[in-house]
């Protein structure tokens, strides 16, 4: 019987150990798992972030190339509207006449007293602008030209430059001509102002153009440029302030002069009065010493004393 309990038991131990082993195991491969289960999904999350970063990389190259497209082909669309611009001769005047306008009123403002636009003459012709000048009822007419085409073939073409620059030459001249004709007469001043809205064009006269810019001066008409415009018409507004600053310096001398002779009568006023009041304080100083005297007077009658001794006087 000892010898079945024992070997019962140990029996029982073994079962125990072996079930504690297997229990043991399990648990193990349970938390192996549930590492390499948290393992793959740590790495899942990695790649899909990467995916995430890649796709917005891409996206964003994507946008950037089509921004690039669009302002390429935005620049594109400006420089084919600027082309159309320069190439077409009533879309220049058109442009030429509105930088005028904004050039002039940048510098004046909107001021119908000092500048107009579309101003018409009584010979019937209408200019670009023009300047009204104080103290005068004649205007200073300004025009824009703009001898772009022959100016740009010119340049373009050097084996025609030639060719180009005598066209240009008798293009500016006529205009010269054009304004001197139409934009001075017995209603605007004897000179008028011919804007040419191009630099290029307005330094190759400078330089190249002596001839028409003599031209010019014999036809009392000045030439200017969008940089040099802005000179001419701040001197205009400079005199301009100048003729009416004198002017209300002739009035304010005249309002002063008066001012000053009221002055004067008033302090010959102040000084009659004061001499008025001097004879009055002594008029009236006197008064008092009369009045005291006669109460002195009155006082020496109403006392008996006197009386009596008057009296006694009287009878001896």
């Amino acid at each position: 019987m000892n010898i079945l309990l024992i070997v019962l038991l140990v029996l029982t131990i073994l079962l125990l150990a072996v079930i504690c082993m297997g229990l043991w195991y399990l648990l193990n491969r349970q938390e192996r798992m549930e590492k390499r289960a948290q393992q793959e999904r740590e790495l899942t999350h990695r790649s899909l972030e990467l995916t995430r970063i890649i796709a917005a990389k891409m996206d964003a190259v994507n946008n950037q190339s089509l921004t690039s497209l669009n302002t390429t082909q935005s620049m594109a669309s400006q420089v084919s509207s600027i082309t159309q611009v320069m190439t077409n001769a009533k879309r220049r005047g058109t442009w030429g006449e509105y930088q005028l306008d904004h050039l002039v009123r940048t510098c004046l403002g909107d001021s119908p007293f000092i500048y107009s636009s579309q101003y018409h003459l009584k010979n019937g012709k209408i200019s670009d602008g023009a300047f009204h000048l104080p103290g005068t009822d004649q205007v200073l007419c300004i025009d824009s030209k703009f001898p772009m085409e022959n100016y740009v073939k010119m340049t373009a073409e050097p084996e025609s430059a030639d060719v180009y620059e005598k066209e240009l030459r008798r293009n500016i001249k006529k205009h010269i001509g054009d304004v001197a004709d139409k934009y001075i007469n017995e209603e605007t001043l004897d000179e008028a102002i011919l804007f040419i809205p191009n630099e290029g064009v307005f330094a190759w006269l400078c330089s190249e153009g002596s001839d028409l810019m003599d031209y010019a001066l014999s036809r009392h008409v000045m030439l200017v440029s969008p940089t040099t415009l802005s000179g001419v018409v701040f001197t205009l507004l400079a005199s301009t302030r100048n003729f009416y600053r004198a002017k209300s310096l002739e009035n304010l001398e005249v309002r002063l002069e008066s001012l000053e002779m009221q002055a004067q009568s008033m302090l010959s006023a102040c000084e009659k009065l004061s001499r008025t009041e001097q004879t009055l304080e002594k008029q009236a100083a006197e008064l008092t010493r009369q009045s005291r005297r006669l109460l002195n007077s009155l006082d020496e009658l109403s006392n008996p004393d006197t009386y009596e001794l008057n009296a006694d006087q009287f009878f001896k």
